[in-house]
């Protein structure tokens, strides 16, 4: 007879799901079983952290969610930081743990520990399954709530004897009716209203941000800006939606942002990293226009003007549609401004993009890695100064081809991103740039990756310390006052040979992209250590990131 995890492997394989990102323990041995008959394929890693690192990975490559299932108690802990990472990054993913026995609920079990206590704060949904007839209608349910409105993470959690125990009686196995973000019809005052204030600005841009590629609005977004000849500026997961070599697209440049006199905000909230809608990212005379899938999205730290919580994509069309009928202002000499803005930050930073100095300035590496990637690589970027300078130097042609730390600058994320990236992607270029901090969370990852041959490729900016709080403390308190962020030179090349990897160790310019050719033909995960100036700071790239 089937058991519990015979149902849940059904109703994860009718939700379309193809990997289940893992780590194994005691309560889903049931799962694994039946994923041998169903034919989804398993991914065992070496921390649950990873597991669930790529199942937010997946959705973010994808758009659709991915899976991580984790055994019971510290199996679960180990991937609450991965959970509260997809959730301020709005990411769907699914995850689904194991517990202790139902029957001997609150007498001390083995792993016993109040998971869904833990994981309600962090998730959109969260439930624990008492009844294996409840099964296949929870699975569906932490679909649905994951892909709709505003996406996160959801959470079930199941007991080991509802998964183990036999089902005796036939139990129906319903298709899952998600319809995620579905269209809404948006209020046509509040549109208006939002649309005339374009046509009375000057100085109009847009700021797009992971709501869009959550939305799959890139297209509706395209078309307005062709359109209305507006500017954009892109931040976290809306890089690459609109390709960063479009004549309309800005990238992070705030210097244009902040002399903007109206700024339509779409599908991201106004915080820290954007001043919370003040200066000195935004001019405090702009008037701002803000879309969001939920009410929770919208700005409360200054007065705003709102389209509602509308569907992102509905309401872009809805925008495009009267700008189409509207005699538009000609805004090129706009557009012609915030070019010279661009050209000036980059004049700024052109210098060190192809500085010649020895040990390698971080901004020439990523220059080196941007000269060499195809156009559809993605781009995985993990770490402190390592991000900021990844954000100034890379870039993205398509969506779901950058990843990065995202709103909570949560390091470590970098090699499982890469494996899930490339899992999705398996005949495309995946490079991981990482600060040589963050790859030690991840490194003996690459036994996952040799394991199941997925030949990720990581460049490690190895500047021998956590250098972002490195140099804030020297700053701060003075260069002899260093304390707990020195790292020393580690040689993870070998650490990745030794695993059963590509590894070479680069001190030199003209290495770089003879080794980046080498650990792509290699066929292996693969990491080139780049020794890199140790005094280089992201400190002045950009005002806000």
């Amino acid at each position: 007879m089937p058991d519990g995890g015979y149902l849940l492997v059904k109703a994860l394989k009718r939700n379309g799901v193809q990997f289940i990102f893992t780590l194994s323990g005691l309560q889903t041995q049931s799962i694994y079983n039946a994923c041998i008959d169903e034919g989804i394929r398993l991914i065992d890693t070496r921390h649950e952290q990873t597991a669930v690192f790529m199942a937010d990975a997946w959705a973010r490559t994808t758009g659709h969610p991915g899976v991580a299932l984790l055994s019971a108690g510290p199996g679960l802990t180990n991937g609450i930081t991965g959970i509260i990472n997809a959730f301020s990054s709005s990411s769907p993913a699914i995850i689904i743990a194991g517990k202790s026995p139902l029957s001997e609920s609150g007498k001390g079990a083995f792993q016993e520990v109040d998971q869904l206590l833990l994981v309600k704060p962090i998730t959109k949904w969260a439930a624990s399954i008492t009844d294996a007839s409840e099964i296949t209608e929870y699975v569906n349910a932490a679909f649905n709530h994951a892909t709709s409105g505003t996406p996160g993470p959801t959470y079930v959690d199941i007991p080991v004897d509802i998964l183990n125990g036999e089902i005796n009686k036939e139990v129906t196995l319903p298709t899952n009716g998600s319809s995620g973000n579905a269209e809404s019809s948006a209020d046509s005052e509040l549109l208006k209203q939002s649309f005339e204030i374009f046509l009375g600005a000057k100085r109009p841009m847009i700021l797009a941000g992971s709501g869009i590629r959550w939305a799959d609005a890139g297209d509706h977004l395209k078309d307005f800006i062709d359109i209305t000849g507006i500017p954009l500026v892109t931040i976290d997961m809306a890089k690459g939606v609109i390709p960063d070599d479009h004549p309309l697209c800005f990238g992070p440049v705030w210097s244009g942002l902040v002399r903007a006199d109206a700024v339509l905000i779409c599908g991201t909230s106004l915080d820290y990293r954007l001043s919370y809608g003040q200066p000195p990212t935004f001019n405090k005379h702009a008037k701002i226009i803000q879309i969001a899938c939920e009410s929770q999205e919208l700005g409360e730290s200054r007065s705003t003007n709102i389209t509602g919580s509308q569907a992102v994509s509905f309401t872009l069309s809805q925008l495009s549609e009267l700008a189409k009928q509207a005699i538009l202002p000609d805004y090129s000499s706009w557009v012609v401004q915030c070019e010279k803005y661009l050209n000036e930050h980059q004049n700024e930073i052109s210098k060190l993009l192809h500085s010649d100095s020895i040990p390698i300035h971080p901004l020439r590496l990523c220059n080196e890695i941007k000269d060499f990637l195809d156009r559809d690589t993605t781009i995985v970027v993990d770490g402190g100064d390592t991000t900021v300078f990844g954000k100034a130097a890379l870039k993205a042609y398509y969506p779901g081809r950058w990843l990065d730390v995202g709103p909570l600058w949560c390091i470590g994320v970098g090699v499982p991103f890469g494996l899930a990236a490339k899992l999705a992607r398996p005949d495309k270029q995946v490079l991981i740039l990482s600060g040589d901090g963050s790859f030690g969370y991840g490194v003996f990852e690459y036994n996952t990756a040799v394991r199941h041959n997925i030949p990720i490729v990581s460049v490690v900016n190895n500047d021998g310390a956590w250098g972002m709080i490195k140099h804030d403390q020297q700053e701060l308190f003075g260069r002899d006052r260093v304390m707990g962020t020195e790292l020393g030179i580690t040689r993870y090349d070998k650490i990745v040979r030794a695993l059963g990897g590509y590894g070479e160790y680069v001190v030199n310019l003209d290495q770089i992209q003879p080794a980046l050719k080498r650990a792509f033909s290699s066929g292996l995960p693969a990491c080139i250590n780049v020794r890199v100036d140790p005094t280089a700071t992201s400190k002045g790239i950009f005002a806000a990131i």
